[in-house]
């Protein structure tokens, strides 16, 4: 009879059933797997289709490069300063390093890199902690004095550490083997067995092990991959899988049912890249026994799908929330997913194999490129309906309140991502009502994305930023106010309805405002394809007294003033010209730069329309369309 483990019940762990664990144990090899063979055997590692030449050149730069320093002050500055880079730079640029001269290693095989990356490898198994200092220093820095826990910085270096011995196990040698294997063990995989099963370490520590976010998949993805990798004892990597396995369940909850990611595409990359990891590990590994996809295949289809539907046009997409501009899917996992659930029938990106995310990441693409598996699903159906017709000239995430408005041919004309949703989502914005604007495959009207994280960003003072507050979004201002935060700064929507021609989407953000007497705040959205096309955004204002009204563009760019009421939105020489109607009221403009760091870089411009008197019932209404 199966019997499930009595885990503590301060953690709230899901319940483990030991006949999993031995089933696991005994589906396992009894050595640890590694996913692409050892560079030893060249005639699979010379006949991948690699970029050699760029990756090379990475490792020459790479091994001509100093050694990041990082000191004890570097790492406990944080608390001091509120700021992550001092130590976060070097920190980031010893795992590119070390990554860059591993695959280069592995291509070339000749030993030219191998000083270099032992050299690496034993600065990184020598630093005090792998916990990122702003998740270590809010807890008394525990982990940098002796009490390992894993965060993601512990899982990204212990799996890209795992990979590197995966590859290089025989030329970097027995004395550094063993050390990586056993700081895997004491740093990473002993103390989240100990949490797990037996309730060791606070929950403080822990709280990523049951949350619905990417820390969960990352930490999980990153733990799973180190263990099958590097640790010899086929009971404890199952074990690890099993409760991998079991709390993996709770991330994908995190979705909508449609497949939406609040924390935006960056996330999407960064988390369900780490969960693609893990499953395609252990379905590997177990001989495709263990097939986490399986936890909720229609859901896994949905998130897969998520970056082939946000794609607003010609690879643009939206920064919502913690996203920085300019970010694309990693085609990898695109192409990984195709073998497991269906995706719509749009073109996949081309996949280039890079070290961006890790050496992980990079080992089971490679990896993917030896199989010849047949996919479990077929991709896509080779007609498209009429369903996968109309998507293609828009995407509509109902829960969310996301919708994607495409041109009839991609490239020509406008396209829009606009949103209501609600100002709770995960790495939240107060953003109700924002809205995107691209043209000739540049984003010209935008929320500008997410700031450089400091320690203010994770705080309560969170919203002194102005691209985190609605000011630096094109959204209203209100009496002077801006949006409030939390799931009742929410938008109703009120009419939803698409046509190949017009399609209007229709919102109330009224509930996202704090102040007293606003009765109506109805955005609305009507994306034209007829002619060169056009986008219009009306905004209607109804209070029992009299309010002060503004709403705001924002870009990278600049701005240039045509006409009274027309105003050109230039970004990198593609211009999108808005035209300003509001009824006759007298109104005054405002440009300035919002002064903040950017994650992507840039410098976010605003221009502010604002009614010169107060009003009880008034509107504003842009309608943007190409420029010349």
């Amino acid at each position: 009879m199966s019997q499930t483990l009595i885990l503590p019940a301060h953690s709230k762990l899901l319940g483990v059933d030991t006949d999993a664990i031995r089933d696991i144990a005994g589906w396992l090899e009894t050595s640890p797997r590694t996913f692409m063979p050892p560079a030893s055997q060249r005639s699979v590692w010379d006949s991948l289709p690699l970029d050699r030449a760029t990756i090379l050149e990475d490792a020459e730069e790479a091994a001509a490069s100093v050694l990041p320093e990082l000191t004890d002050e570097m790492y406990l500055d944080f608390m001091k300063s509120g700021r992550r880079e001092a130590f976060c730079i070097p920190f980031n640029e010893r795992f590119i390093r070390m990554a860059r001269l591993a695959l280069g290693e592995a291509v070339e095989y000749r030993g030219r890199f191998l000083p270099e990356l032992i050299r690496t490898l034993e600065a990184i198994l020598e630093e005090k902690s792998w916990v990122y200092t702003m998740h270590d220093g809010p807890y008394g820095y525990h982990a940098f004095y002796g009490t390992p826990y894993v965060d993601l910085g512990v899982a990204m270096r212990s799996s890209a550490i795992a990979a590197a011995l995966g590859w290089l196990e025989v030329p970097l040698g027995k004395a550094l083997c063993a050390r990586i294997r056993s700081e895997i063990r004491r740093r990473v995989v002993d103390p989240y067995l100990a949490y797990v099963y037996d309730g060791v370490g606070k929950r403080d520590w822990w709280w990523w092990v049951t949350a619905k976010t990417n820390w969960n998949s990352v930490c999980h993805g990153g733990i799973m991959y180190a263990t099958l990798v590097a640790v010899d004892e086929p009971l404890v990597r199952a074990r690890v899988a099993a409760a991998v396995v079991r709390h993996s369940e709770l991330y994908l909850q995190g979705f909508t049912p449609d497949g939406y990611i609040s924390e935006g595409l960056g996330y999407w990359n960064y988390g369900f890249g780490h969960f693609t990891l893990m499953a395609e590990s252990l379905l590997r590994a177990t001989k495709g026994r263990v097939d986490v996809y399986d936890l909720d295949r229609d859901k896994v289809a949905a998130v897969a799908s998520y970056p082939l539907r946000i794609e607003i046009d010609s690879s643009a997409y939206p920064a919502f929330s913690d996203c920085a501009l300019n970010v694309v899917p990693e085609a990898w996992i695109l192409h990984s997913l195709t073998k497991r659930v269906e995706l719509p029938s749009q073109t996949l990106p081309t996949v280039a194999v890079t070290v961006a995310q890790g050496l992980s990441f990079t080992d089971i693409h490679l990896s993917l490129l030896t199989q010849t598996e047949s996919a479990k699903v077929v991709a896509a159906a080779e007609a498209a309906d009429e369903t996968e017709a109309s998507d293609r000239l828009r995407s509509y995430f109902e829960t969310a309140g996301v919708v994607v408005f495409r041109p009839r041919t991609s490239g020509e004309g406008l396209a829009v991502a606009a949103k209501g949703g609600h100002n709770d989502e995960m790495h939240n914005h107060n953003d109700v009502g924002a809205y995107t604007i691209v043209s000739q495959g540049k984003l010209i009207v935008v929320d500008p994305g997410a700031e450089l994280y400091t320690r203010r960003t994770f705080t309560e003072r969170r919203y002194e930023s102005l691209v985190l507050n609605s000011y630096g979004h094109p959204v209203p201002v209100i009496d002077g106010k801006l949006q409030s935060t939390g799931p009742a700064a929410a938008a109703e929507t009120v009419k939803a309805a698409f046509t190949d021609t017009v399609d209007e989407f229709q919102i109330d953000i009224a509930d996202a405002y704090p102040v007293d007497g606003l009765q109506k705040a109805m955005r609305t959205f009507i994306y034209d394809r007829t002619g060169a096309t056009s986008f219009t955004v009306r905004d209607e204002l109804t209070a029992s007294r009299p309010v002060s009204f503004s709403t705001a563009l924002v870009t990278l760019g600049s701005f240039e003033q045509l006409e009274p009421n027309r105003v050109a939105v230039i970004y990198e020489g593609v211009r999108v010209v808005a035209d300003i109607d509001t009824n006759g009221l007298l109104y005054d403009i405002q440009e300035e730069d919002l002064k903040e760091d950017l994650i992507g870089g840039g410098q976010a411009r605003r221009y502010g329309i604002s009614l010169k008197d107060p009003v009880t019932k008034a509107g504003i209404t842009i309608r943007f369309t190409p420029g010349k």
